[in-house]
């Protein structure tokens, strides 16, 4: 299954690439830069190398996205958002497993480390409506219908897709894929006797 999260074009001016090399190399000589390392991983996004992305996204994690006893002050920013870099990665790894170019026998691992990555995560998956999809969208992309809709089954599940129309998106692609009509049929009834 593609999805379609963002551009698979490999291409980019040499603008960009001037641009990604500045950030990249700056970001090597000051790895406890917090701007820099934001910079770098958003250079990589923006020119479609994702396997950068995810690696510069999982050094972020390891260098800021802990909770630690004595932060700087970069690090209380980061704190708010403890695993915000796992994500990051997570969707990088995602991109570049939808990318054209990846060949087809890595995209499967890539998706596993998506999953994995998500899954290590300190914050729940419902805990915001984008971490909620992110999940939903990894599992409806590995085929794990399943388990995605264990997601859905959670009263804190039901509650974001309440409130989300991404989110429903995929429920309603997951009830598709499931062929589970007769239960959406039972929902649809439920929110038509509560609107009355």
């Amino acid at each position: 299954m593609t999805c379609s999260f963002g551009s698979s074009s490999n291409s980019s001016p040499p603008a960009d690439t001037d641009l990604v090399t500045m950030y990249d190399e700056a970001y090597r000589v000051q790895p406890d830069n917090i701007d820099l390392g934001d910079q770098a991983f958003f250079a990589n996004v923006r020119t479609g190398n994702w396997k950068a992305a995810q690696q510069i996204a999982t050094k972020l994690h390891k260098t800021f996205g802990q909770f630690q006893s004595n932060p700087s002050q970069a690090q209380v920013v980061v704190n708010a958002l403890p695993d915000r870099y796992l994500y990051w990665s997570a969707l990088a790894a995602t991109f570049q497993a939808d990318d054209l170019s990846t060949p087809e026998n890595m995209r499967p691992v890539l998706m596993k480390l998506a999953k994995k990555t998500l899954e290590s995560a300190e914050l729940p998956p419902h805990t915001t409506s984008e971490r909620f999809y992110a999940h939903l969208t990894v599992l409806l992309m590995m085929e794990e219908l399943d388990e995605a809709k264990k997601l859905f089954d959670t009263e804190e599940g039901k509650t974001v897709a309440s409130i989300s129309l991404n989110v429903d998106e995929v429920r309603r692609a997951i009830v598709q894929r499931t062929g589970d009509f007769e239960a959406e049929n039972e929902r649809a009834r439920q929110k038509i006797v509560e609107l009355q």
